[in-house]
């Protein structure tokens, strides 16, 4: 599967190595599902695992400045400037919204809902623990998503 990503791939359980292994893949996805190929198990429960990516490029990169005895570049490779578009090559910083969702949506929640409407008027049905946090602190009312036998929550829990 030649492509521009190299996996490193390590599976453990408890302090035993179950598989390592290092290969060219299109996506992590790709890797994963080599992985659960390589383990001989449809899912990855029990086990830890990490896939860590070397970009290609960036192997090319040190290689050469190994070769040639010359110092590898360091520094920004982009300057950092808000205006300026991400380049086509795929370079992109990652935000914590994206891990932490309760404070993205807490961010929302104060700048475009709770202008409009108050807290009372509001009520939220929510999987995730730390988002209905937020929301109590914020005086709405919400309910988990899925109740405590996996039954799926609608709106029927909310006759205010």
């Amino acid at each position: 599967m030649p492509s521009s990503k190299y996996f490193h791939i390590l599976c453990t359980s408890g302090d035993k190595i179950v598989y390592e292994g290092r290969f060219q893949c299109y996506s992590r996805k790709a890797a994963l599902s080599l992985l659960r190929e390589k383990v001989g198990r449809k899912n990855l429960y029990g086990l830890t695992f990490t896939i860590t990516e070397f970009p290609i490029d960036i192997m090319r990169e040190i290689i050469e400045s190994i070769l040639k005895h010359k110092p590898l570049k360091e520094g920004d490779i982009i300057p950092i400037d808000p205006a300026s578009p991400i380049p086509a090559g795929g370079f992109a910083s990652i935000r914590d919204e994206k891990r932490n969702p309760h404070i993205k949506k807490e961010h929302l929640l104060i700048k475009y809902i709770l202008p409009k409407y108050s807290p009372s008027e509001l009520f939220r049905i929510e999987s995730n623990p730390k988002t209905r946090v937020v929301y109590e602190r914020h005086g709405i009312a919400s309910a988990p998503a899925i109740d405590e036998i996996d039954n799926r929550i609608s709106n029927r829990y909310h006759e205010a």
